[in-house]
């Protein structure tokens, strides 16, 4: 899991120090993360369920949405 960098505290604008570019930064990779997730429980699922190929493309097709 990749570290993502702590936010400024919400309640405070003083302590908002991010430019742009950090916080598309902090957003592509918490959707990377969020991506890679979801396509880890599909390959779980194929565990629980016995459906390992549409486990599998499930993964593959969730992963793929990254590299579009």
């Amino acid at each position: 899991m990749t570290k993502l960098p702590k936010l400024p505290n919400p309640g405070s604008v003083l302590q908002a120090k991010y430019t742009a570019e950090q916080m598309r930064e902090y957003a592509r990779k918490a959707v990377a993360e969020e991506r890679e997730a979801c396509a880890k429980e599909c390959e779980h699922t194929a565990v629980r369920m016995g459906s390992e190929w549409m486990a599998h493309h499930c993964a593959a097709a969730i992963r793929a949405r990254g590299e579009a």
